[in-house]
Formats: C-alpha cells, sequence, structure tokens
C-alpha cells in the first residue's frame, strides 16, 4: 500500500539505509502475499501497512539493516502525513498508532465502495 510505502521510505531515512535497499525480501513477502490473495481473496495480494510492518520485523530476525529500521519506528511518532485519497480505515487506525498525523482529500481510492 502506499502507506506501507511512505511509512517503510521514512524508517530508511531515520536509519540512514539508501533507498535502493530493499528491507523485505522476497521469501518473506511472497507467501504473504499469496497467502493474502488467494486465502484471504483480497485484491492482488497487496500488503497493508500492518501486514508490512509484521514482514519488517520477520525480516529484522536476519537483516540487520530491517532491525535497525525497526528502532526508528518512535520517531515516526507526531510526524505528519499526507494522502491525495481517503484511506481505508484499518491504514488510518495503524497510522494513528504509530502517532503519525494523517490527513486526506476527500476522494475516495476506488469506485469499489461496497467490496
Amino acid at each position: 500500500s502506499a502507506s506501507a510505502a511512505a511509512v517503510l521510505n521514512a524508517l530508511k531515512t531515520f536509519a540512514k539505509i539508501d533507498d535502493s535497499i530493499d528491507l523485505l525480501p522476497p521469501q518473506i513477502l511472497e507467501p504473504l502475499c499469496d497467502m493474502k490473495q488467494n486465502v484471504f481473496k483480497t485484491r492482488k495480494g497487496q500488503l497493508n501497512l500492518k501486514d508490512t510492518l509484521i514482514a519488517l520485523s520477520i525480516s529484522s530476525s536476519v537483516n540487520p539493516l530491517a532491525k535497525k529500521a525497526i528502532q526508528e519506528i518512535p520517531n515516526l511518532n507526531r510526524i505528519e502525513g499526507h494522502s491525495s485519497c481517503i484511506l481505508d480505515k484499518d491504514e488510518e487506525q495503524t497510522l494513528k498508532k504509530l502517532g503519525i498525523f494523517i490527513t486526506s482529500e476527500p476522494i475516495f481510492s476506488s469506485k469499489d465502495l461496497y467490496v
């Protein structure tokens, strides 16, 4: 999700990790996306912010840079973000739990309002 990408980028910035480095290897992402798509029937198996942070936590057990990024989560507290569309309720709640103040445009991200 866009929220997940924004948070990962912020964590990389705080941790001074080069943007070209992938913190989430395919060995972790592929099974998660497969389960979301084939078991939970989500659109394209896309990971939301909470899923992405859980994957980052798993990755931190074998990747010291992922661990370094996780240690920067407290620095997200009290930062501000803006979305160009209305966020999913779960995304918004996760951002709030991280202490991120979020605003958004009054535009839905999809025309599928009853999915």
